[in-house]
């Protein structure tokens, strides 16, 4: 029987990743549902704590636009 050992390495490959991108995904899920935030705040004044940004996509309009560009360019 023919084994294609190349396409078992990258599938492997495949599975490791995902399952570590399920486990980030449930310690957020967690992290939200526990209500966990931060201490500090999210703006070098002080002006925008942490805890005031909220959850979810309604999250994205109290960031700051320079902290939410900081985020997308960390992410990218």
């Amino acid at each position: 029987m023919y084994e294609d050992t190349e396409s078992l390495a990258r599938r492997r490959a495949v599975e490791i990743k995902h399952g570590r991108i399920a486990m980030m995904a449930f310690l957020g899920m967690m992290v939200q549902e526990l209500d966990i935030t931060f201490p500090g705040s999210m703006t070098l004044d002080g002006s925008v704590k942490f805890s005031d940004i909220g959850y979810g996509f309604d999250a994205l309009n109290n960031i700051p636009k320079f902290g939410l560009f900081q985020i997308v360019l960390f992410s990218a």
